[in-house]
């Protein structure tokens, strides 16, 4: 029925011996439904603390009335968009979607719009504001880089890593990892004690790779530290002897005249640095060679 339109109807009353019937007019007017009213329209807001605002805590009722009384739902809109924040669709609260221990914002913008069957009311702004954030865990002596002798033996101790945490909440020990997997075995780490050490003699042979990339990162159970803070290692090259192919070599020769029988010992000789070479031959019961 179009609002603001009247109506008669006519309604009669009578009984089998009355006569003639008892007539009555009524009359129907039709109003427009009003819309809800939403209490505080058109800004409040609201402060929190993050370290004692759980999961799906209420932080905010928004009241409201209705003058027929009908069924109201609400939605919302949130800015940043990050899905912290969740309204009950027929009770009008404001819940946290998560620990807010682990909210990096510092105020957020919700806009709520209040519906019943016929209106809809929008653009009621509530503001929320956040204190008592927690700190991002951190490293304080990365980004690093440190320099290693391709000679170093295990256990010998690269880095040291200081984690730092002005508010940590659940105590978890820092993770690292070699950005590629496969020099992973060349390393032990030692997440107890932040150490970082070489994990078996010559795992660090300049001549196969020179410099190695580590990110570690570390939570304190609701926020996680950078994770491009990194550590480079580089391998300092060391001199390292020339290596033969075998400690022994044997060899026949027969009698002869100097500069005539001969034999070969079918030796090698490889400086891992491929520098030049010198050999010599010295003898220790036959000067004759």
């Amino acid at each position: 029925l179009p609002a603001g339109s009247t109506y008669n109807i006519d309604v009669e009353c009578k009984s089998n011996n009355d006569w003639p019937p008892t007539k009555q007019t009524l009359k129907v007017q039709v109003i427009k439904n009003q819309p809800p009213v939403i209490s505080n329209y058109k800004s409040d807001t609201v402060t929190i603390d993050a370290s004692r605002t759980a999961q799906y805590a209420i932080i905010y009722n928004v009241t409201y009335t209705d003058p027929e009384n009908d069924a109201v739902a609400f939605t919302m809109t949130q800015s940043p968009n990050l899905n912290h924040f969740i309204i009950g669709y027929g009770d009008g609260y404001v819940r946290t979607k998560i620990d807010m221990r682990s909210a990096t914002v510092g105020s957020y913008t919700l806009t709520i719009s209040a519906s019943d069957p016929v209106n809809t009311v929008s653009g009621f702004v509530l503001t929320v504001i956040v204190n008592n954030r927690n700190q991002i865990p951190d490293f304080n002596n990365l980004p690093a880089t440190v320099t290693v002798p391709e000679t170093a033996i295990k256990d010998y101790v690269i880095f040291t890593l200081v984690p730092v945490d002005l508010d940590r909440y659940v105590p978890q020990e820092p993770y690292c990892v070699t950005t590629n997997l496969a020099d992973m075995k060349k390393f032990t780490f030692d997440m107890p004690n932040g150490q970082i050490r070489v994990a078996y003699n010559n795992a660090l042979d300049r001549e196969t790779k020179i410099t190695y990339t580590i990110m570690c990162s570390w939570s304190d159970g609701f926020l996680t530290s950078d994770p491009t803070e990194i550590l480079t290692v580089n391998v300092d090259d060391v001199n390292e002897a020339p290596v033969w192919s075998s400690t022994n070599y044997y060899c026949n020769i027969n009698e002869g005249i100097a500069g005539g029988p001969s034999c070969s010992l079918r030796a090698t000789c490889k400086d891992p640095e491929n520098d030049r070479i010198t050999v010599t031959v010295a003898t220790t019961n036959n000067q004759n060679l």
